[in-house]
């Protein structure tokens, strides 16, 4: 694998937390999106959960997943194998 292949394949490892939307009206606001105030949640829950497939499962623990199938079918792997560890 060159190292540009290795990169990408790092890259794409990282555990993603996207927007939330459509989500039912949060009372008395209007609000059904986190855009605006939901980073910061997210970015505390990205850290956490890299760091807990960090400790639990190595840096590898993408590395069979991600040429094979998409990258969701691949954290999803991932969490399972995170949850059967922290349980």
């Amino acid at each position: 694998m060159s190292a540009m292949d290795l990169f990408k394949l790092d890259f794409s490892s990282r555990i993603w937390f996207t927007y939330r939307q459509n989500f039912e009206e949060i009372p008395g606001t209007g609000i059904t999106s986190d855009l605006g105030w939901g980073c910061m949640l997210r970015s505390a829950q990205m850290m956490v959960a890299q760091a807990l497939v960090m400790r639990f499962l190595g840096r590898g623990a993408f590395s069979a997943f991600a040429m094979k199938g998409s990258v969701f079918e691949s954290q999803a792997t991932v969490a399972s194998s995170l949850t059967q560890k922290l349980a």
